[in-house]
């Protein structure tokens, strides 16, 4: 019984606090359960005070209770949509781009329980955004015709358009965002434009330059030409819009005399013209009241008229002359040398003019002149006839100097003869009548000498000449002398000629041979010359030969052999050692010999030698002999002979320079220092390999030797000796010979 009680009041206590919640529901639309449900959000309005996107997040608590969210705005997201149970809810907003309004959206929170009809109104709020306002186009261009264009606005915001000119029509489409702007046809003659002025409010603003050209219109012919009577011709007007038409004078009809935009096909007449005179007028093409173009229109009067001048030539000739007339005519007057086919006439019409020949050599002129009875109406052809001519299509012809012939053209309409100045060529024909090929025939020249002549050609008092030059006979050569050396060898011989010619060598030598003897106009020749194994000059002279021209004598030389050296005598002192390199210089074979064992000749590279001395302990000075021989020669003989000397030990030196003193000090002034540099692998003083020895001798005082016993402080230093003996460092060595303290002995000793 007591369980029983308790399960009751449970139920009854539960259902007392959902009934509670029922009835506080400020929306009314909670209705009694039986079942136990709880559903709330922890939030239900939601305000952001800038446009731009947010997001929230709040919970949803539920008590076996399954939920949704419905009415959801398009610019809202919720995740999740809908539960069983307490959750997690993001809310997204889009950002607001609409500056004219803040917007608000209402949805609602629902059980999803059917038993259960619960639901809870919630509410996000955003602020509107900035304005903007912008154009894709800011100037637009119009043609001359009434048209229209589509502009679009890019706005976020109501906007308004406006123009202050008659002229432009605006169609806005907020919505869409687009602005029709339509323009009527431009009647004038010059462009036009305007301002359109896009707005939002009083804050916001943008605007469209738009220029339109003027309506375009044009005539197929801005020039009409008329005869003398009435006569009509069809023009097309095109315009982009309507027109009228007026003339300038009676005599000119347009029909019709206004159009409509588009093509329009016109016909403008004029009446007849009795007058002598032309006459011009126009007709004006308007758009409106501007006058946009002008046809000119010209109608001659009765006429008389002919081709231009005529010319002709010389002789008899006949040439035609075209007449166009709307009236009859008649030849008033013409020059007794002209004759006519026909001298009257009536409207267009071709005659015949023909001239008599012309005897003379300037030409004649007159006129051939043409009118109307009656009427002071006249037309004037100027004739004019050449004199004869006399020319030629050459002034000057060139033969070479054999018998040859060349033509020219002889131009002329007059009967002509020629005389000529010189023998040596003829003429064919020597005289005519008209033009001619005229055959000039020139002899040989066989002389040296260049001739000229002259043809001349005469009629009346008109004449002309050509000039005739032939060449000469000749011989040249390119140099009168050759040179060769005792080897032998080759040189040429340019030969400029027109002649035939031989070639020979004088006294027929052996030791010469000529490439070519005999030929005939240029040529090369080439002189070989064997070799002279000799001590001896020798030469010969080549003689080139021709029929007419002069002879030419070349004179050729060859050279003997030669020897030199570089050096007459080679000096050694007592410790012996190499010389200098000697060099010899010569074109043939040599061998070389001396008569002394105590030095030696080493041959090198390139016609070199040098020459190894022993060491000489005697006291006496020695000598020898080099001698070089050329072993090639075939005639002669030629030998050079080399002094070798080498002094003694203990011999003495010279050195000059000194001022007033004459020993090695500097008392007198002087400030003598001895140096010698550079010895290397040679056994003598001198520095043919760039050695690195110095041999130094400073502070000398009063003393008249090599001592210190007047407090001097003389130092010999020599340096740089390697392993041998001599005075040079061929082992690289550094070894140093100090002598100090010397007595009172004049030597270089202790």
């Amino acid at each position: 019984m007591k369980k029983i009680i308790l399960y009751i009041t449970t139920v009854i206590v539960f259902l007392y606090f959902t009934g509670c919640q029922d009835d506080f529901d400020p929306n009314g639309n909670l209705e009694p359960s039986l079942s136990a449900h709880w559903l709330r959000p922890s939030q239900t309005n939601f305000e952001y005070y800038l446009p731009s996107a947010f997001s929230e997040t709040f919970s949803i608590e539920s008590f076996e209770t399954p939920w949704k969210f419905s009415d959801v705005a398009d610019w809202i997201s919720l995740t999740p949509l809908s539960g069983n149970a307490s959750a997690s809810v993001t809310l997204n907003a889009q950002a607001n781009n609409n500056a004219d309004n803040a917007r608000t959206a209402i949805f609602y929170l629902q059980s999803n329980d059917p038993d259960w009809n619960y639901s809870r109104a919630m509410s996000v709020s955003q602020a509107k955004a900035a304005p903007t306002l912008s154009v894709d186009e800011t100037s637009l261009s119009f043609g001359g015709n009434a048209s229209q264009q589509k502009a679009n606005i890019i706005a976020n915001c109501t906007w308004s358009a406006s123009c202050s000119d008659s002229w432009v029509t605006l169609s806005p489409d907020v919505a869409s965002g687009t602005l029709i702007i339509s323009v009527s046809a431009n009647p004038q003659s010059t462009y036009r434009s305007s301002t359109i002025y896009i707005s939002y409010g009083s804050g916001k603003s943008t605007s469209i330059r738009i220029t339109q050209s003027p309506a375009n219109i044009t005539s197929s012919v801005y020039t009409l030409q008329y005869e003398n009577v009435a006569s009509k011709y069809d023009v097309t007007i095109e315009s982009e819009e309507d027109w009228t038409s007026t003339v300038s004078d009676s005599w000119i009809i347009v029909k019709p005399d206004n159009g409509k935009a588009g093509k329009t096909s016109v016909s403008i007449e004029v009446t007849p013209n009795t007058s002598i005179s032309s006459r011009n007028g126009y007709v004006s093409i308007k758009i409106g009241t501007t006058e946009r173009l002008q046809i000119a229109i010209q109608q001659k009067g009765i006429y008389i008229d002919a081709d231009e001048d005529l010319i002709f030539s010389s002789i008899e000739e006949s040439k035609k002359l075209s007449i166009r007339s709307n009236t009859g005519w008649i030849v008033t007057s013409k020059p007794n040398w002209i004759t006519l086919s026909k001298e009257t006439g009536d409207g267009n019409s071709e005659i015949t003019v023909t001239s008599s020949e012309n005897p003379n050599t300037t030409s004649r002129t007159g006129e051939i002149v043409l009118g109307q009875v009656g009427l002071t109406l006249e037309c004037r052809v100027k004739v004019t006839q050449l004199g004869k001519t006399l020319s030629t299509d050459v002034t000057l012809l060139e033969f070479s100097d054999k018998a040859s012939q060349m033509t020219f053209n002889l131009v002329s309409d007059a009967v002509w003869t020629s005389t000529q100045t010189a023998q040596w060529f003829t003429t064919t024909p020597t005289s005519g009548r008209g033009n001619a090929t005229i055959m000039v025939a020139a002899e040989d020249n066989n002389t040296t000498e260049e001739r000229t002549g002259t043809i001349n050609y005469a009629y009346v008092d008109k004449t002309t000449y050509v000039n005739v030059h032939q060449l000469a006979k000749y011989m040249t050569i390119d140099n009168q002398s050759f040179e060769f050396d005792s080897k032998g060898g080759s040189h040429t011989i340019e030969l400029s000629t027109n002649e035939e010619w031989t070639a020979e060598i004088e006294h027929n030598v052996s030791w010469l041979k000529l490439s070519k003897s005999s030929g005939s106009g240029n040529a090369v020749i080439t002189l070989t010359a064997e070799d002279n194994a000799s001590v001896n000059t020798r030469s010969t002279t080549v003689i080139i030969n021709t029929k007419h021209a002069q002879s030419i004598r070349i004179l050729v030389s060859q050279k003997p052999r030669h020897l030199s050296v570089s050096t007459s005598s080679i000096l050694f002192f007592a410790n012996g050692g190499t010389s200098e390199t000697v060099s010899i210089d010569t074109d043939g074979t040599y061998n070389i010999k001396s008569d002394a064992s105590w030095f030696t000749v080493n041959e090198g590279e390139g016609n070199t030698f040098t020459v190894y001395a022993t060491k000489n302990s005697s006291d006496e000075m020695r000598r020898g002999k080099i001698i070089i021989s050329l072993i090639d020669l075939k005639e002669g003989t030629l030998t050079l002979e080399l002094t070798v000397s080498q002094a003694g030990e203990g011999s003495s030196f010279i050195i000059n320079g000194y001022p007033e003193d004459q020993n090695w000090n500097y008392v007198g002034g002087g400030s003598l220092s001895v140096t010698i540099d550079g010895y290397t692998s040679d056994k003598n003083w001198d520095e043919s390999f760039g050695g690195t020895l110095n041999v130094k001798v400073t502070g000398f005082s009063s003393d008249q030797d090599w001592n210190i016993n007047d407090h001097s402080n003389c130092r010999v230093s020599i340096n740089a000796y390697g392993a041998d003996s001599d005075w040079n460092n061929v082992s690289k060595s550094t070894g140093n010979f100090t002598s100090i303290s010397y007595k009172s002995e004049s030597n270089w000793n202790e």
